[in-house]
């Protein structure tokens, strides 16, 4: 037993020998331990044991190598280092799988104009605090008219959840729906991203076709969420109270979980699409000397 032990430290000892960088400066004390010559701090030290093991007898006048301060500090900035590549191809990867539509890359909080103050200041806090969120499997609901930046502020707070090295999938209905039904291994596997992503982004609910097999995907969506327990935003068009209070058994169950899982928030305003129409229009109108509509 003994040997073995032995043999283990010996030869950790002489991977460890062989990996030192010694340099000229290197020194020892009156000890005979070896110092660096650039941070004067111990290159080896004697191992404390106990003067009536076996382990004494053999290593009482050993010196073992340790990391002297400019190594440990080069080692913990290499570390460092590593770790910030990691989580850096992590986070490339979650855009990349997470990101259905390039359009969505565009959304972040530095585009954000900062015309609805409250909205921006709140999906800023959810997306900051969003370990938090994802405990209390907290979600959003952006309910608003066509074109007030409901996909924008949700698009904002994935792209904010991605740089935290998170999972996200930001898509829409009917694109699931699709996937849904290619094969049951790629129903598995929707079902499954479905639910272990950390965020799920659901745009634009409301718009899909409202047959009764696209209700019974949309509940299969809505309900592998909801047993997942973990956040989830929607943007839809509907109106919040229209969702509390509909009567029909096949949206009601589906609008219940949501409902349950998201907090609604409302986003006012003019449609800032036709906004950008108007002014391309006006600008189109001016260049070329028109005047028109």
């Amino acid at each position: 037993m003994n040997n073995t032990v032995f043999s283990v430290i010996d030869n950790t000892v002489r991977i460890a020998r062989n990996n030192e960088d010694f340099c000229e400066e290197d020194y020892k004390n009156s000890e005979g331990l070896l110092i660096c010559g650039k941070c004067h701090t111990p290159r080896e030290k004697f191992l404390d044991f106990d003067k009536t093991s076996k382990f004494y007898e053999r290593y009482k006048n050993h010196p073992f190598p340790v990391l002297c301060k400019c190594r440990k500090e080069q080692e913990e900035a290499e570390n460092i280092r590593q770790k910030q590549i990691e989580t850096q191809m992590l986070i490339e990867r979650f855009r990349k799988e997470g990101i259905t539509d390039e359009n969505y890359l565009k959304y972040t909080f530095s585009y954000d104009d900062n015309k609805n103050p409250n909205i921006s200041r709140a999906c800023k806090k959810y997306a900051h605090n969003f370990s938090y969120m994802y405990r209390l499997g907290k979600g959003l609901i952006f309910c608003g008219q066509v074109g007030t930046g409901k996909t924008f502020y949700a698009g904002c707070i994935a792209n904010a959840v991605i740089s935290q090295a998170r999972s996200v999938l930001i898509t829409n209905i009917p694109s699931l729906i699709t996937k849904l039904g290619y094969s049951q291994e790629g129903k598995n596997y929707i079902l499954n991203k479905i639910s272990y992503v950390s965020l799920l982004v659901i745009d634009d609910l409301g718009v899909e076709r409202d047959t009764p097999y696209s209700l019974e995907k949309i509940y299969e969506i809505i309900d592998t969420r909801y047993r997942s327990g973990k956040p989830l935003i929607i943007t839809t068009n509907l109106k919040y109270k229209d969702m509390k209070t509909d009567e029909n058994t096949s949206y009601r169950r589906i609008y219940d979980r949501i409902l349950q899982m998201c907090h609604p928030v409302a986003v006012l305003g003019e449609s800032r699409r036709s906004q950008k129409a108007q002014e391309s229009s006006d600008f189109m109108n001016d260049f070329l000397g028109l005047n028109q509509f």
